[in-house]
Protein backbone atom coordinates (compact mmCIF):
# COMPACT_ATOMS: atom_id res chain seq x y z
CA UNK A 1 0.00 0.00 0.00
CA UNK A 2 3.04 2.58 0.35
CA UNK A 3 2.10 3.36 -3.48
CA UNK A 4 -1.57 5.00 -3.00
CA UNK A 5 -1.50 5.00 0.65
CA UNK A 6 -4.36 3.20 2.54
CA UNK A 7 -6.94 3.26 5.68
CA UNK A 8 -5.44 1.97 9.14
CA UNK A 9 -8.06 0.67 11.96
CA UNK A 10 -6.59 0.21 15.18
CA UNK A 11 -7.93 -1.20 18.58
CA UNK A 12 -7.38 0.68 21.20
CA UNK A 13 -5.10 -1.97 23.40
CA UNK A 14 -7.36 -1.84 26.57
CA UNK A 15 -8.20 -5.37 26.21
CA UNK A 16 -6.34 -8.43 24.64
CA UNK A 17 -9.44 -8.59 22.03
CA UNK A 18 -8.40 -5.04 21.18
CA UNK A 19 -4.76 -4.92 20.13
CA UNK A 20 -5.67 -6.17 16.18
CA UNK A 21 -5.69 -3.26 13.35
CA UNK A 22 -7.62 -3.86 10.09
CA UNK A 23 -5.36 -2.10 6.64
CA UNK A 24 -7.25 -1.39 3.23
CA UNK A 25 -5.10 -0.70 0.34
CA UNK A 26 -6.57 2.52 -1.42
CA UNK A 27 -7.03 2.12 -5.50
CA UNK A 28 -6.15 5.49 -7.41
CA UNK A 29 -9.48 7.15 -6.45
CA UNK A 30 -9.05 7.21 -2.74
CA UNK A 31 -11.78 3.84 -2.35
CA UNK A 32 -11.08 0.73 -0.85
CA UNK A 33 -9.24 -1.65 -2.79
CA UNK A 34 -9.85 -5.46 -1.99
CA UNK A 35 -10.54 -7.25 1.47
CA UNK A 36 -9.07 -5.58 4.80
CA UNK A 37 -6.02 -7.49 6.34
CA UNK A 38 -5.90 -8.42 9.91
CA UNK A 39 -2.52 -6.96 11.64
CA UNK A 40 -1.58 -7.83 15.54
CA UNK A 41 -0.80 -5.14 17.47
CA UNK A 42 0.37 -6.83 20.10
CA UNK A 43 4.04 -6.40 19.73
CA UNK A 44 3.35 -2.48 19.41
CA UNK A 45 1.64 -1.98 21.79
CA UNK A 46 3.37 -4.27 24.63
CA UNK A 47 6.63 -1.49 25.06
CA UNK A 48 3.97 1.17 25.09
CA UNK A 49 2.89 -0.59 28.57
CA UNK A 50 6.26 -1.62 30.12
CA UNK A 51 9.02 1.36 28.99
CA UNK A 52 5.81 3.99 27.36
CA UNK A 53 4.90 3.56 31.42
CA UNK A 54 0.93 3.27 30.01
CA UNK A 55 0.09 0.08 32.11
CA UNK A 56 -3.34 0.82 31.05
CA UNK A 57 -3.30 1.35 27.66
CA UNK A 58 -5.92 2.96 25.58
CA UNK A 59 -5.06 4.01 21.99
CA UNK A 60 -7.97 6.62 21.43
CA UNK A 61 -7.08 8.26 18.14
CA UNK A 62 -4.57 8.02 15.79
CA UNK A 63 -3.52 10.13 12.74
CA UNK A 64 -1.03 11.07 10.02
CA UNK A 65 0.98 14.39 10.75
CA UNK A 66 3.70 15.10 8.38
CA UNK A 67 6.27 12.20 8.48
CA UNK A 68 4.74 10.99 12.05
CA UNK A 69 2.04 8.42 12.75
CA UNK A 70 0.08 9.77 16.34
CA UNK A 71 -1.38 7.44 18.10
CA UNK A 72 -3.30 9.10 21.48
CA UNK A 73 -3.78 7.81 24.69
CA UNK A 74 -6.10 8.37 26.59
CA UNK A 75 -5.96 9.15 30.42
CA UNK A 76 -8.85 8.35 33.23
CA UNK A 77 -9.48 8.94 36.34
CA UNK A 78 -6.97 6.37 37.56
CA UNK A 79 -4.00 7.52 35.86
CA UNK A 80 -5.14 10.96 33.85
CA UNK A 81 -1.70 10.39 31.64
CA UNK A 82 -2.54 11.73 28.38
CA UNK A 83 0.13 11.16 25.86
CA UNK A 84 0.98 11.88 21.94
CA UNK A 85 3.13 8.60 20.87
CA UNK A 86 4.89 9.04 17.29
CA UNK A 87 6.02 6.55 15.10
CA UNK A 88 8.56 7.61 11.94
CA UNK A 89 5.93 7.09 9.15
CA UNK A 90 8.14 5.09 6.88
CA UNK A 91 9.06 2.87 9.59
CA UNK A 92 5.46 1.80 10.73
CA UNK A 93 4.35 1.63 7.42
CA UNK A 94 7.34 -1.05 6.37
CA UNK A 95 6.29 -2.88 9.57
CA UNK A 96 2.82 -2.63 8.57
CA UNK A 97 3.10 -3.99 5.18
CA UNK A 98 5.54 -6.75 6.39
CA UNK A 99 4.87 -9.82 4.33
CA UNK A 100 2.62 -12.61 6.20
CA UNK A 101 5.84 -14.58 6.92
CA UNK A 102 7.36 -11.56 8.55
CA UNK A 103 4.81 -11.35 11.60
CA UNK A 104 7.57 -11.91 14.19
CA UNK A 105 9.88 -8.59 12.71
CA UNK A 106 9.97 -6.55 15.50
CA UNK A 107 7.71 -3.14 15.51
CA UNK A 108 9.45 0.37 15.55
CA UNK A 109 10.25 2.18 18.68
CA UNK A 110 8.21 5.61 19.34
CA UNK A 111 10.36 8.51 18.20
CA UNK A 112 8.30 10.66 20.62
CA UNK A 113 6.34 10.98 23.36
CA UNK A 114 5.03 13.95 24.49
CA UNK A 115 2.46 13.98 27.46
CA UNK A 116 -0.52 16.94 27.35
CA UNK A 117 -2.37 17.73 30.36
CA UNK A 118 -5.64 18.19 29.83
CA UNK A 119 -6.85 19.44 32.82
CA UNK A 120 -10.45 18.51 34.38
CA UNK A 121 -13.83 19.41 34.83
CA UNK A 122 -15.74 19.00 37.69
CA UNK A 123 -13.20 17.16 39.53
CA UNK A 124 -13.18 14.30 37.11
CA UNK A 125 -9.75 14.26 34.24
CA UNK A 126 -9.99 15.03 31.00
CA UNK A 127 -8.73 12.46 27.98
CA UNK A 128 -8.10 12.13 24.39
CA UNK A 129 -11.00 10.12 22.36
CA UNK A 130 -9.59 11.47 18.63
CA UNK A 131 -7.46 13.77 16.77
CA UNK A 132 -6.48 14.74 13.68
CA UNK A 133 -3.74 16.82 11.53
CA UNK A 134 -3.87 20.24 11.00
CA UNK A 135 -1.85 21.84 7.99
CA UNK A 136 1.39 23.12 9.18
CA UNK A 137 2.14 20.25 11.72
CA UNK A 138 -0.11 21.13 14.34
CA UNK A 139 -3.12 19.25 15.19
CA UNK A 140 -6.64 19.04 16.95
CA UNK A 141 -8.03 16.65 19.54
CA UNK A 142 -11.25 16.05 21.04
CA UNK A 143 -11.69 14.94 25.08
CA UNK A 144 -13.91 14.27 27.56
CA UNK A 145 -13.89 14.03 31.56
CA UNK A 146 -15.54 10.46 31.93
CA UNK A 147 -15.92 9.47 34.98
CA UNK A 148 -13.94 5.72 35.24
CA UNK A 149 -10.94 4.67 36.87
CA UNK A 150 -10.11 2.49 34.19
CA UNK A 151 -9.46 2.03 30.46
CA UNK A 152 -12.37 0.15 29.74
CA UNK A 153 -15.58 0.83 32.12
CA UNK A 154 -17.77 3.83 30.30
CA UNK A 155 -18.56 6.21 33.39
CA UNK A 156 -20.73 9.37 33.79
CA UNK A 157 -19.57 12.00 31.42
CA UNK A 158 -19.08 15.17 33.09
CA UNK A 159 -17.70 17.63 30.13
CA UNK A 160 -15.94 17.84 26.68
CA UNK A 161 -13.48 19.78 24.96
CA UNK A 162 -11.78 20.62 21.90
CA UNK A 163 -7.86 21.27 21.43
CA UNK A 164 -5.38 22.55 19.55
CA UNK A 165 -1.82 21.53 19.77
CA UNK A 166 0.95 23.24 17.48
CA UNK A 167 3.44 22.02 15.59
CA UNK A 168 5.91 22.16 18.31
CA UNK A 169 3.52 20.02 20.67
CA UNK A 170 2.54 22.51 22.96
CA UNK A 171 -0.88 22.66 23.65
CA UNK A 172 -2.18 26.15 22.84
CA UNK A 173 -5.59 26.54 23.28
CA UNK A 174 -8.93 24.55 24.27
CA UNK A 175 -12.85 25.19 25.06
CA UNK A 176 -15.54 23.20 26.91
CA UNK A 177 -18.77 22.11 24.96
CA UNK A 178 -21.83 23.30 25.77
CA UNK A 179 -23.61 20.50 28.03
CA UNK A 180 -21.70 17.52 28.48
CA UNK A 181 -21.65 15.15 25.22
CA UNK A 182 -19.16 12.72 25.23
CA UNK A 183 -17.51 13.89 21.96
CA UNK A 184 -15.88 10.70 20.69
CA UNK A 185 -14.69 12.44 17.13
CA UNK A 186 -12.95 15.11 15.34
CA UNK A 187 -12.37 16.08 11.84
CA UNK A 188 -11.25 19.19 10.05
CA UNK A 189 -13.43 20.40 7.01
CA UNK A 190 -11.20 22.11 4.26
CA UNK A 191 -7.80 21.93 5.25
CA UNK A 192 -7.70 25.56 7.29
Amino acid sequence: FKVRGALLAMGSGSRPNRQQAFVWALDAAGGLAGAARAVDLSALYAPLRKAGGFADLNIEGAFVGGASLCVLQRGHQGDARNACIQYALGDIVDWLDRPDTETDRPPPAPSRIADCALGQVGGVALGFTDGCALPGGGWLFSAVAEDTSDSYADGVCAGSAIGWVDAQGTLRDMAALAGAPKVEGVALQGGR
